[in-house]
């Protein structure tokens, strides 16, 4: 099931300025390509082998596309004994719908921790409330926001996250600027329009490193993976913050 035409007219237009979504199947596409998903479950198996005895964990998804990055990182809970709870927050009430339907042919399992929300992604805080989840996670999203609304979502992901943030997004090098339908052979045509266009609007690894540490990221570091042609920047609390902040929010 995919929107018909006027369908995204539609979200467009509710978009207004913010990113507008690309159809969810090709979406997820180009985040599997990227290993948008891979990259998050890497990031929560660090975290909870950490010292801090994880077992519970709350993960906003921000500006979610697809199930990608949220089924993934469901499954991988499932199969550690780990209670996960997603809440997948999209900009557009048009795609939360088409999300909805899509997570429907998942097992009951993936789908009972995975809340869809919908809502202006520059207003979670006011939302959702200071240190109100773990892990806050943005796949594929900031690259597509003009620069100072990127610098102010990055900023109220830092503020909603207890633990930490993890960001994904197109990795802007010479790679994905010379040769970028090489990178996309095997994709549909929907999927391969937006990587090509998310490539050129991407990011370099010391850009994304500057804009974490112009919003004041605790200990940013960024991977960039070459072969994806994506980076992930992380940013983890110390253990004494997060403990402060669980304590204030319980």
């Amino acid at each position: 099931m995919r929107l018909n035409r006027e369908q995204q007219k539609a979200a467009a237009s509710a978009n207004g300025s913010r990113p507008n979504p690309a159809d969810p199947e090709a979406h997820a596409q180009w985040s599997r390509r990227l290993g948008v998903g891979r990259a998050l479950v890497s990031t929560l198996e660090r975290w909870c082998s950490s010292g801090l005895g994880l077992r519970s964990i709350s993960l906003l998804d921000v500006g979610t596309g697809s199930l990608d990055a949220p089924v993934a990182a469901r499954r991988w809970a499932l199969d550690q004994g780990v209670d996960l709870r997603v809440t997948a927050f999209g900009s557009c009430p048009l795609y939360r719908d088409q999300l909805a339907s899509n997570l429907s042919r998942y097992p009951p399992e993936i789908v009972s921790g995975i809340t869809l929300e919908s809502d202006d992604p520059l207003e979670l805080v006011d939302r959702f409330g200071l240190a109100s989840f773990d892990v806050v996670h943005a796949g594929l999203f900031l690259h597509a926001m003009r620069d100072i609304n990127a610098l102010n979502l990055l900023r109220q992901m830092d503020r909603a996250g207890r633990l930490g943030v993890v960001w994904s997004d197109p990795l802007r090098s010479l790679a994905s600027r010379s040769s970028p339908r090489a990178m996309t052979l095997g994709m549909g045509p929907e999927a391969r329009r937006i990587a090509i266009a998310g490539w050129q609007s991407g990011l370099t690894r010391a850009a994304a490193l500057d804009m974490a540490r112009r919003v004041g990221l605790t200990n940013p570091r960024c991977q960039a993976s070459m072969a994806r042609q994506r980076f992930t920047l992380t940013s983890f609390k110390d253990d004494a913050t997060w403990r402060a902040e669980q304590s204030r929010t319980a």
